[in-house]
């Protein structure tokens, strides 16, 4: 499989930490393995990310624990990305959005008064706000 080119905003972004810009980022470079290789496996180009991953990790200025959850929410990431492309119509798919502490207590409350849990509460707010 031919390396993907990664360039040092999509560095940036991948190493930040905040978990919906390495979404965007890994599913862009989940689209552009299987577009390079359309016959690769899921495991292999998981398999690849990651490998391509780990240099990136290793040259920041990121303590061992730092890098230890770097490379677990990438790994996370990647397999998310890949499970969802691999998804039938119609299928579900688990959105990673960061609240604020406070907007989640807000919405947990809310999904109380309304009598549902908190993550179908959000869904349902979700496709409102998608449309048809």
């Amino acid at each position: 499989m031919p390396p993907l080119a990664i360039d040092d905003k999509e560095i940036g972004r991948l190493t930040s930490g905040n978990a919906a810009d390495l979404a965007d980022e890994v599913g862009g470079l989940v689209a552009r393995a299987k577009a390079a290789t359309p016959s690769a496996s899921d495991d292999l180009i998981g398999d690849m990310l990651i490998g391509a991953y780990c240099p990136i990790v290793a040259r920041t200025s990121a303590t061992p624990a730092q890098r230890w959850r770097l490379m677990r929410q990438f790994d996370r990431a990647v397999y998310r990305a890949l499970g969802a492309a691999a998804l039938p119509q119609g299928a579900e798919i688990l959105a990673d959005v960061p609240l604020p502490p406070a907007v989640y207590d807000r919405l947990r409350r809310q999904a109380e008064t309304a009598g549902q849990p908190p993550g179908a509460f959000m869904a349902t707010i979700l496709s409102r706000a998608a449309g048809p």
